[in-house]
C-alpha cells in the first residue's frame, strides 16, 4: 500500500482490507482467486472494491431539511383542521 497504509487478511484468506492512512473513511478490499498456499500469487488485484464512508453533509443537511419541513407542514395541516 505504500507510506501511511495499513493491510489486514487472515492467515489463509482469500480477501484483504487496505486503508491509507492519508484518506480517511476510504478503504480498498481486495480478493485473490485462488486458494491461499496452492499455487496463490497472494496479490489480491484480482477483484478490488473501493468502499468510501464519507458522508457528504450539503445534500445530507438537504435531505435532513426537507423530510423535517415535511413534518413541519403536515402537523400544521392537520392543527389548522381540528
Amino acid at each position: 500500500m505504500g507510506p501511511g497504509g495499513n493491510f489486514s487478511s487472515g492467515d489463509s484468506s482469500n480477501f484483504a482490507f487496505f486503508r491509507n492512512a492519508n484518506i480517511s473513511g476510504t478503504w480498498w478490499f481486495g480478493v485473490e482467486d485462488l486458494p491461499v498456499g496452492s499455487g496463490s500469487d497472494n496479490d489480491y488485484n484480482d477483484m478490488v472494491v473501493k468502499v468510501s464512508t464519507v458522508v457528504p453533509l450539503p445534500p445530507t443537511l438537504m435531505l435532513l431539511g426537507s423530510g423535517m419541513l415535511g413534518l413541519a407542514v403536515l402537523g400544521w395541516r392537520r392543527r389548522r383542521r381540528s
